[in-house]
């Protein structure tokens, strides 16, 4: 018994975020807090139960009728910040830079604070961000991000690990447009 109370604590985060409250373009209320938005999953006669938008996010808020926060349930940051580099990705393909790198900050934000330096992980988002850049003619940031993305895939991959062999293919040809 005592596991699962610990367990419960640990995903109650100790310190309450700051909530507020704004209306989606369909009218729907929506949550904010901690810069996650929450829309709402379902209400009983004493409780709201808000879940994160982002589909893979894990996080819950649970506030009374009036809007008062009664639980907060934290998601995995990990998790949330794949989800946001995958849709920024998608708006990178569609062509909508402004709000590909909207979502890769976001992730490499999440990244940076929980995993080493060097960690594989942070190699793939500097990679779609150098291609973000190097789409949008911004060659030296693409070309410092690349450079990140190959510093770390020569640590951490093998010589002729795929990931590493486009690393350095997308270094080639930003250096040839610089």
């Amino acid at each position: 018994m005592a596991a699962a109370g610990a367990s419960s604590e640990d995903e109650t985060q100790s310190k309450s975020p700051t909530i507020s409250f704004i209306n989606s373009q369909k009218g729907k209320q929506l949550l904010i807090a901690n810069e996650y938005t929450f829309k709402l999953n379902k209400a009983t006669t004493t409780t709201k139960y808000w879940k994160c938008v982002v589909n893979s996010c894990s996080a819950k808020i649970h506030t009374d009728v009036n809007g008062h926060l009664v639980k907060n349930v934290k998601c995995n940051p990990l998790e949330c910040a794949t989800t946001y580099m995958n849709v920024g990705e998608t708006y990178r393909e569609l062509k909508d830079y402004t709000t590909a790198l909207t979502y890769y900050q976001k992730g490499l934000k999440i990244r940076e604070e929980k995993l080493a330096k060097n960690h594989p992980d942070l190699a793939v988002i500097y990679h779609n961000m150098s291609k973000l850049y190097f789409s949008t003619q911004k060659y030296s940031m693409a070309m410092k991000y690349v450079q990140q993305t190959v510093e770390i895939g020569q640590e951490k991959l093998s010589s002729t690990h795929p990931h590493l062999v486009e690393y350095r293919e997308t270094f080639e040809k930003i250096r040839k447009k610089q």
